[in-house]
């Protein structure tokens, strides 16, 4: 398989793998994934339920790079991408960030900045270098 299982990663205090916050991320320079912990458990408003789904979908990415791997179906990560890139447009549709307090506004930027490293991720493992603007 490509890079490591949750299992494998070594116990971290920091790290509190039971809130919605810690995320595995591949990291395509070593072909591993690394847990990346992201503060977004700050969202004070409760308008920013979508980032919950956000959170939700990106963390089933390193199972489906492992579906795709393991059945050889690399149509599995482009579904997946495809369903990720709604659930983001709808976020950004529907949410003002840049109106919210500075804490929240970090905490979801953060949360983007990770949808956006796993696209990033999934169009890499493609072959297909992703634009960085529109």
């Amino acid at each position: 398989g490509i890079g490591k299982k949750r299992s494998e990663f070594p116990a971290n205090s920091e790290l509190d793998t039971n809130t919605n916050n810690v995320f595995l991320i591949f990291d395509s320079t070593n072909s591993n994934y690394h847990l990346r912990s992201y503060n977004i458990k700050n969202i004070n408003s409760g308008n920013y339920k979508e980032c919950d789904n956000l959170i939700h979908e990106i963390s089933k990415f390193p199972d489906i790079v492992n579906k795709s791997a393991n059945t050889l179906q690399p149509h599995v990560i482009i579904y997946y991408l495809k369903d990720l890139s709604q659930l983001f447009h709808s976020f950004y549709n529907d949410n003002h960030v840049l109106s919210e307090s500075e804490e929240n506004m970090q905490s979801i930027l953060e949360c983007l900045i990770a949808v956006k490293q796993v696209i990033s991720n999934g169009l890499n493992l493609l072959g297909i270098t992703p634009m960085q603007k529109m």
